[in-house]
Protein backbone atom coordinates (compact mmCIF):
# COMPACT_ATOMS: atom_id res chain seq x y z
CA UNK A 1 0.00 0.00 0.00
CA UNK A 2 1.39 3.23 -1.19
CA UNK A 3 1.24 6.63 0.83
CA UNK A 4 0.24 10.24 -0.66
CA UNK A 5 1.44 13.52 1.74
CA UNK A 6 -1.17 15.94 0.69
CA UNK A 7 -0.50 19.45 1.71
CA UNK A 8 -3.78 21.46 0.00
CA UNK A 9 -2.98 25.17 0.15
CA UNK A 10 -5.15 27.98 2.42
CA UNK A 11 -7.50 29.18 -0.40
CA UNK A 12 -8.47 25.30 -1.62
CA UNK A 13 -9.63 24.69 2.35
CA UNK A 14 -11.34 27.68 2.77
CA UNK A 15 -13.78 26.85 0.74
CA UNK A 16 -17.15 25.84 1.06
CA UNK A 17 -19.30 24.39 -0.98
CA UNK A 18 -23.48 24.98 -0.07
CA UNK A 19 -26.20 24.65 -2.62
CA UNK A 20 -25.04 20.89 -4.70
CA UNK A 21 -26.64 20.16 -7.56
CA UNK A 22 -27.14 16.07 -8.15
CA UNK A 23 -24.60 15.44 -11.08
CA UNK A 24 -27.29 12.24 -12.23
CA UNK A 25 -29.29 13.58 -15.28
CA UNK A 26 -32.94 14.09 -14.41
CA UNK A 27 -32.29 14.63 -10.64
CA UNK A 28 -33.45 18.18 -9.06
CA UNK A 29 -32.31 17.49 -6.07
CA UNK A 30 -29.83 20.11 -4.11
CA UNK A 31 -28.08 19.55 -0.82
CA UNK A 32 -25.75 21.59 1.80
CA UNK A 33 -22.58 19.71 1.83
CA UNK A 34 -21.09 17.23 -0.25
CA UNK A 35 -21.22 14.64 2.32
CA UNK A 36 -25.24 14.42 2.02
CA UNK A 37 -24.61 14.60 -2.33
CA UNK A 38 -22.48 11.75 -1.93
CA UNK A 39 -24.93 9.90 0.46
CA UNK A 40 -27.72 10.48 -1.77
CA UNK A 41 -25.57 9.11 -4.98
CA UNK A 42 -25.02 6.09 -3.20
CA UNK A 43 -29.00 4.98 -1.79
CA UNK A 44 -31.31 6.43 -4.37
CA UNK A 45 -28.89 6.21 -7.75
CA UNK A 46 -27.38 3.18 -6.43
CA UNK A 47 -23.63 4.66 -7.11
CA UNK A 48 -21.22 2.05 -5.51
CA UNK A 49 -18.04 4.35 -6.34
CA UNK A 50 -18.77 6.98 -4.01
CA UNK A 51 -18.27 6.03 -0.64
CA UNK A 52 -15.70 3.03 -1.60
CA UNK A 53 -12.20 3.79 0.57
CA UNK A 54 -9.56 3.03 -2.18
CA UNK A 55 -7.30 0.21 -0.25
CA UNK A 56 -3.71 0.86 -2.78
CA UNK A 57 -3.43 4.39 -1.87
CA UNK A 58 -4.13 6.29 1.48
CA UNK A 59 -3.40 9.63 1.61
CA UNK A 60 -2.12 11.53 4.89
CA UNK A 61 -3.43 15.04 4.45
CA UNK A 62 -1.60 17.90 6.66
CA UNK A 63 -2.29 21.39 7.35
CA UNK A 64 -0.12 24.12 5.38
CA UNK A 65 0.50 26.35 8.35
CA UNK A 66 4.05 25.86 9.32
CA UNK A 67 3.79 26.23 13.02
CA UNK A 68 0.60 23.69 12.88
CA UNK A 69 1.12 20.08 14.64
CA UNK A 70 0.24 18.74 11.36
CA UNK A 71 2.28 20.69 8.86
CA UNK A 72 3.87 18.61 6.29
CA UNK A 73 6.79 18.24 8.53
CA UNK A 74 5.16 16.58 11.26
CA UNK A 75 4.22 13.07 12.15
CA UNK A 76 0.79 13.94 12.84
CA UNK A 77 -1.58 13.97 9.90
CA UNK A 78 -5.77 13.63 8.99
CA UNK A 79 -7.25 10.31 7.28
CA UNK A 80 -9.47 12.35 5.51
CA UNK A 81 -9.70 15.73 3.69
CA UNK A 82 -12.56 16.67 5.39
CA UNK A 83 -10.88 16.48 9.08
CA UNK A 84 -8.66 18.61 7.58
CA UNK A 85 -10.53 21.31 6.34
CA UNK A 86 -12.49 20.87 9.42
CA UNK A 87 -9.05 21.63 11.32
CA UNK A 88 -7.88 24.96 9.28
CA UNK A 89 -11.42 26.94 9.59
CA UNK A 90 -11.71 26.35 13.41
CA UNK A 91 -8.06 27.18 14.02
CA UNK A 92 -6.41 29.31 11.54
CA UNK A 93 -9.11 30.72 8.72
CA UNK A 94 -9.73 34.09 9.55
CA UNK A 95 -12.99 34.71 11.89
CA UNK A 96 -15.24 36.72 9.79
CA UNK A 97 -18.38 35.68 11.23
CA UNK A 98 -18.57 37.37 15.13
CA UNK A 99 -21.33 36.39 17.72
CA UNK A 100 -23.28 39.71 19.20
CA UNK A 101 -23.45 38.65 22.10
CA UNK A 102 -19.66 37.58 22.94
CA UNK A 103 -17.73 39.40 20.30
CA UNK A 104 -16.25 35.70 19.65
CA UNK A 105 -14.84 34.92 15.78
CA UNK A 106 -15.91 31.82 13.62
CA UNK A 107 -14.46 31.03 10.06
CA UNK A 108 -18.22 30.22 8.69
CA UNK A 109 -21.87 31.03 9.87
CA UNK A 110 -22.67 27.59 10.21
CA UNK A 111 -20.10 27.39 13.35
CA UNK A 112 -21.28 30.45 14.56
CA UNK A 113 -24.97 29.51 14.70
CA UNK A 114 -23.84 26.01 16.42
CA UNK A 115 -22.14 28.57 18.58
CA UNK A 116 -25.22 31.03 19.17
CA UNK A 117 -27.19 27.72 20.70
CA UNK A 118 -25.17 27.80 23.67
CA UNK A 119 -23.54 31.43 24.08
CA UNK A 120 -23.92 32.60 27.39
CA UNK A 121 -24.59 29.68 29.42
CA UNK A 122 -22.68 28.08 31.86
CA UNK A 123 -21.89 24.42 32.62
CA UNK A 124 -21.56 24.00 36.11
CA UNK A 125 -19.87 20.56 37.55
CA UNK A 126 -20.75 18.90 41.23
CA UNK A 127 -17.35 20.75 42.53
CA UNK A 128 -19.01 24.17 40.92
CA UNK A 129 -16.47 25.02 38.54
CA UNK A 130 -18.38 26.58 35.30
CA UNK A 131 -17.05 26.13 31.88
CA UNK A 132 -18.30 28.10 28.63
CA UNK A 133 -18.95 24.58 26.71
CA UNK A 134 -20.19 21.50 27.67
CA UNK A 135 -17.16 19.39 25.98
CA UNK A 136 -15.18 21.51 28.81
CA UNK A 137 -17.07 20.04 31.41
CA UNK A 138 -17.54 16.61 30.19
CA UNK A 139 -13.30 16.34 30.14
CA UNK A 140 -13.49 18.17 33.32
CA UNK A 141 -16.00 15.57 34.54
CA UNK A 142 -14.32 12.56 32.64
CA UNK A 143 -10.63 13.64 34.16
CA UNK A 144 -12.02 13.99 37.82
CA UNK A 145 -14.93 11.40 37.65
CA UNK A 146 -17.42 14.26 38.88
CA UNK A 147 -20.97 14.33 37.79
CA UNK A 148 -23.14 17.24 36.52
CA UNK A 149 -26.78 17.91 35.71
CA UNK A 150 -27.71 15.73 33.71
CA UNK A 151 -30.05 18.62 31.55
CA UNK A 152 -26.69 19.49 29.94
CA UNK A 153 -25.98 16.77 28.05
CA UNK A 154 -28.65 17.71 25.59
CA UNK A 155 -25.98 21.24 24.51
CA UNK A 156 -23.35 18.36 23.49
CA UNK A 157 -25.86 16.42 21.02
CA UNK A 158 -25.38 17.84 17.18
CA UNK A 159 -29.25 17.87 16.68
CA UNK A 160 -30.82 21.09 17.39
CA UNK A 161 -32.85 21.10 20.29
CA UNK A 162 -35.75 23.37 21.33
CA UNK A 163 -37.83 24.32 24.87
CA UNK A 164 -41.69 24.70 24.02
CA UNK A 165 -44.60 25.10 25.64
CA UNK A 166 -46.47 22.43 25.80
CA UNK A 167 -50.42 22.51 27.23
CA UNK A 168 -52.04 19.63 28.75
CA UNK A 169 -55.21 20.97 30.61
CA UNK A 170 -55.12 25.00 31.99
CA UNK A 171 -51.79 24.34 33.11
CA UNK A 172 -48.41 25.00 30.61
CA UNK A 173 -45.32 22.35 31.09
CA UNK A 174 -41.99 23.02 29.04
CA UNK A 175 -41.04 19.82 27.06
CA UNK A 176 -37.76 19.12 24.67
CA UNK A 177 -38.62 18.20 21.23
CA UNK A 178 -35.62 17.87 18.39
CA UNK A 179 -36.85 20.95 15.57
CA UNK A 180 -40.10 19.99 13.97
CA UNK A 181 -43.27 21.26 13.67
CA UNK A 182 -44.55 19.70 16.56
CA UNK A 183 -42.75 23.37 18.25
CA UNK A 184 -44.17 25.59 15.74
CA UNK A 185 -39.94 25.46 14.16
CA UNK A 186 -39.41 23.98 11.14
Amino acid sequence: MSVIKVCPPPSELCVIKTNIHCPEEGCRSVFKNSGNLDMHLSKHHKRKDILKKEDEVRCQYHCPVDKCPYNLNSRQFFKRFKYLKQHYLKVHAEKTFQCEKCLKGFSTEAAKHRHLRMCGIKFTCSCNHAYESYEALLTHAKRLSHTFDGKFKLYGKNVEHYLCPMKKGNTQRTAIFRKSKKCGRT
